[in-house]
């Protein structure tokens, strides 16, 4: 099975940068905290964690498009999909969106992995100053739910 690694880096003014790795494909992408796409990330997990069925979530770019995370969890299986759409369009809705990286894997795994990225950006900047960077409080009921999830 392909491993999955996630990886967020909070910068300076409002923006996370995001790289995701699966087998041989790799994206990387900066949102913007005009919409609290991270802890929208971490809400969607946890709500795969506790059923199956399709999660949403559009990250903002500002001008360089927009980012969809698609998360589909059918039983033990979770399917992590990334698109881009040029422009303000939705990247969801857009017929143009394109796929970047599609991975397939054990929803405990996967949901492992990202929770370790959240860990990791707690780790580094605590919730205080994840709330400076970010300038959106982190999202600990989901977490929370996300590490008895496992």
């Amino acid at each position: 099975m392909i491993a999955l690694q996630f990886n967020i880096e909070l910068e300076p003014g409002g923006w996370a940068r995001v790289c995701v790795v699966s087998g041989k494909s790799r994206v990387a992408f900066e949102c913007s905290n005009v919409s609290d796409c991270l802890g929208d990330i971490l809400r969607a997990l946890a709500r795969a964690c506790g059923q199956a069925g399709k999660q949403e979530i559009e990250c903002d770019t500002e001008n360089r498009g927009v980012w969809a995370v698609t998360l589909r969890r059918k039983g033990e299986s979770l399917e992590l999909t990334l698109r881009h759409a040029e422009g303000t369009e939705s990247a969801s809705t857009t017929s143009g969106a394109r796929v970047k990286l599609q991975h397939r894997g054990s929803w405990r795994d996967v949901v492992a992995e990202i929770a370790r990225a959240y860990r990791r950006l707690l780790d580094e900047h605590g919730e205080q100053g994840y709330a400076a960077l970010w300038r959106h409080a982190f999202a600990n009921d989901a977490y929370a739910l996300l590490s008895r999830g496992q």
